[in-house]
């Protein structure tokens, strides 16, 4: 299990192995901006400040320099470490 704390309020809430950010943040009644929950709608989108994710078979629509600088696809990215998140 993974620890995800959204900045700038400092709100946390676990993720399990192989659960999207999305997912938990909805298990856990955290508010996090979504619509469509596959990516399509880019409601989503957050920056890691810290942190790694994986993607699974939906790769997300962004540029490298985009995943460089740590945007992410809350609805389709897994964690792989504990996670700080602005939103």
């Amino acid at each position: 299990m993974f620890k995800a704390r959204l900045l700038p309020d400092g709100v946390e809430f676990d993720i399990f192995e192989n659960e999207t950010i999305l997912a938990a943040a909805i298990r856990q009644d955290v508010a996090f901006p979504y619509r469509c929950r596959t990516g399509g709608c880019q409601s989503c989108i957050c920056q890691r400040v810290k942190g790694e994710v994986i993607y699974g078979a939906m790769e997300p629509w962004l540029t490298e320099q985009e995943q460089a600088q740590g945007w992410t696809y809350a609805c389709l990215a897994k964690p792989l470490s504990d996670l700080e998140i602005k939103l």
